[in-house]
C-alpha cells in the first residue's frame, strides 16, 4: 500500500546522462582549447562546469538513510547547487521556488504571465550587467503597473491611482530553446488592483479587463523609449554600436564571445568556428503582424495571454514553475554515432526543424553564457509583494512556522508561532524568515494533482520511517563505504579530493538532529 500511495524515492544516476558524459569527456580539452587561444574561464564558470560532475556523485561524500524497521539503507549523494544549467538543482529550485510562492507570497487573486522579450544587442549589453539588467526590468515591470492604475481609476472611478496597488514577480531567463543567449523576462502580474479605503482603512481586490492587443502595443512602446533614455545615459546605447562601451569585452573576451556566437548562433571554437550552427531556416516571404510590432518597439514584445483564476492555487504553482524552469532537461539530448550532441528543441519551429546538431566543445561553450554571475538574484518582487512594502503583510497569505526545514525550532530564542492576523503595516520586516524546503517535502510536491510525489522518508520494503544515521565526507571513508557495497566507480581513484558539504558542516548537523529526534 506504501509503493502504490507514494513511489519509494530512486536516487538519480546523473553519470549516465549525455550532458555528464559530455562533460566528463570534453571539459578539460575545452578548458585547453580557451587558454591555448591566451584566454582564461573566469572562477565561476568553471566552477560550476566541475561542479555539474560531483552532483549526486556518491564518490564525493553522501548521506546514509537507513530503515528503522529493517535492513533497508539508502545513500543520497550532494548537489552542486549550481545556478546556470543542472537539470537536477534547477529543477529543486523550480519547485522549491514555485511552493514559496504560492504558500507565503502570492495574495489570493488571479494572476497574469507578462513575457518582454529584448533585441539581440541589448540581451549582450545586460548579459553581466546585473544593475542595467535590473533597471530594465524596473522600467517593465512599472510600465505595467501603470496601465494597470491608470485603468483602475477610470473602471473603480478612483479619486488618485494612488489608491490602487499592484504585485508581481519576475523571473530572468538567460536562454532560449536552442540554448542560445536571450535574456527575457517572466512576470507573474497580479490580473488586477487591491483598493484601499481611505476611510476604513481596508483592502479589497478588484479584477481588471485583459490588456487589448492596442494596450500592450502603448505599454511596449513606453518600455522602448525608457529604456533607451537610460541606455543613452549610461553610454549603451545598443541602436548606435559606437557609443557602447566595450570595457566588459575586454575584460572578459571569453565570456564575450562566447556570448556573441551563442546569440548568432556560430561556432565559436574548432574548424569551423564563425560558422553557423543552427539548421537552415527558410526566408519569410511576408513580414507577421508580430513582427511588424516588434520592429515598430525597437525590437521589444510583450505577450500576455496566459491567466490563472484566483481560486485555482494548483494553475497558479504550475504557472510559477514555469517561470522557474530550467533551461535544459537531460531526455533532450542525446549523442551521435559520430559523437556530436543532438539537441532537440522544446518545441518545433515553424519550419519544421526540431533539433541541432553540435560538436561537444562548442556544446560546452554555449552552457557558458547560461551561467549568471554569483551574488545575482534570478527572481524579483514588485509593488506589494517588494520586501518592504508597507501593505505587504497585509496581503500575503498567513504562513505558519516552516515545517520540514533545515533550521531547528530548538535552537531559536523563541518557539512562539507568530500570529500574522496582529501585525499591522509597520512590522512586515519581523515575518519569520523563510527556509529552505527539506528535499523529503519537495518530492513528495513534485508528483502534482492526482500523485502522491516521490517518498523519501519511508522504507520502500516495509513501510516504516526512514532516519539519517550518518554523513560520509571524508574521501577515504567514502572509498572504503562504497568498496564494502560494490559501488566503487572505476574510475574513482582518479577523482579530485571531496569537497565539503554545502553550507557547511552545521546543516548536516541539524539533519541528522531532526532524525534522531524523530526516532527518539
Amino acid at each position: 500500500m506504501v509503493q502504490k500511495l507514494s513511489p519509494s524515492y530512486q536516487p538519480r544516476r546523473s553519470s549516465e546522462t549525455t550532458l555528464y558524459a559530455v562533460l566528463r569527456e570534453h571539459l578539460d580539452r575545452f578548458v585547453q582549447t580557451v587558454e591555448a587561444a591566451d584566454h582564461s574561464l573566469p572562477s565561476f564558470v568553471l566552477k560550476e562546469l566541475a561542479g555539474f560532475l560531483r552532483c549526486g556523485q556518491l564518490a564525493y561524500g553522501f548521506v546514509r538513510q537507513a530503515c528503522s524497521s529493517c535492513t533497508f539503507e539508502r545513500l543520497v549523494g550532494f548537489s552542486c547547487s549550481g545556478r546556470g544549467f543542472c537539470p537536477s538543482c534547477l529543477g529543486r529550485r523550480m519547485v522549491e521556488g514555485a511552493a514559496r510562492l504560492v504558500d507565503s507570497i502570492l495574495p489570493h487573486a488571479p494572476y497574469r504571465q507578462y513575457v518582454l522579450t529584448l533585441p539581440k544587442p541589448l540581451r549582450f549589453a545586460i548579459a553581466y550587467n546585473p544593475t542595467l539588467c535590473s533597471r530594465i526590468i524596473s522600467i517593465f515591470v512599472n510600465e505595467v503597473f501603470r496601465w494597470q492604475k491608470k485603468k483602475a481609476k477610470l473602471e473603480f472611478d478612483l479619486d488618485s491611482v494612488a489608491h490602487a496597488h499592484c504585485g508581481a514577480a519576475t523571473a530572468i531567463h538567460r536562454s532560449s530553446s536552442a540554448l542560445s543567449l536571450n535574456i527575457h523576462f517572466h512576470s507573474a502580474v497580479m490580473d488586477g488592483v487591491f483598493v484601499l479605503d481611505q476611510v476604513t482603512d481596508t483592502l479589497r481586490f478588484r479584477a481588471l479587463a485583459p490588456p487589448t492587443r492596442d494596450d500592450l502595443h502603448d505599454i511596449t512602446c513606453r518600455i522602448y523609449a525608457r529604456t533607451r533614455k537610460l541606455c543613452i545615459a549610461l553610454g549603451c546605447d545598443w541602436e548606435e554600436p559606437e557609443s557602447i562601451d566595450n570595457t566588459f569585452e575586454e575584460d572578459e573576451p571569453l565570456l564575450a564571445g562566447c556570448a556573441q556566437s551563442s546569440m548568432r548562433g556560430t561556432a565559436l571554437l574548432g574548424d569551423h568556428a564563425g560558422q553557423s550552427l543552427l539548421p537552415f531556416a527558410r526566408p519569410a516571404l511576408h513580414i507577421p503582424a508580430d513582427l511588424r510590432q516588434r520592429l515598430a518597439c525597437g525590437g521589444f514584445d510583450l505577450h500576455a495571454a496566459r491567466r490563472v483564476r484566483a481560486d485555482d492555487r494548483k494553475g497558479l504553482e504550475r504557472l510559477c514553475q514555469y517561470l522557474l524552469h530550467p533551461p535544459l532537461a537531460h531526455d533532450r539530448l542525446t549523442l551521435t554515432d559520430d559523437g556530436r550532441v543532438r539537441l532537440k528543441f522544446a518545441r518545433p519551429w515553424k519550419n519544421g526543424v526540431d533539433a541541432m546538431v553540435i560538436d561537444p566543445i562548442n556544446f560546452i561553450a554555449r552552457l557558458v553564457p547560461l551561467i549568471p554571475r554569483p551574488g545575482t538574484h534570478q527572481i524579483r518582487y514588485h509593488g506589494l509583494l517588494a520586501p518592504r512594502a508597507k501593505l505587504r503583510a497585509r496581503v500575503i497569505p498567513h504562513r505558519e512556522e516552516p515545517v520540514g526545514t533545515r533550521q531547528l525550532s530548538l535552537l531559536r530564542k523563541n518557539d512562539a508561532p507568530v500570529n500574522h492576523s496582529k501585525l499591522d503595516a509597520s512590522s512586515s520586516s519581523k515575518l519569520p524568515k523563510l527556509q529552505r524546503m527539506a528535499w523529503a517535502r519537495l518530492l513528495q510536491r513534485m508528483g502534482g494533482e492526482g500523485h502522491a510525489g516521490w517518498d523519501m522518508e519511508s522504507c520502500p520494503d516495509c513501510g516504516a520511517q526512514l532516519v539519517v544515521v550518518g554523513v560520509t565526507l571524508e574521501q577515504d571513508e567514502v572509498l572504503r563505504a562504497l568498496s564494502v557495497r560494490g559501488l566503487l566507480p572505476g574510475s574513482v581513484l582518479d577523482l579530485s579530493p571531496a569537497r565539503g558539504p554545502p553550507r557547511g558542516q552545521l546543516v548536516f548537523e541539524f539533519m541528522v538532529a531532526v532524525s534522531s529526534a524523530r526516532a527518539a
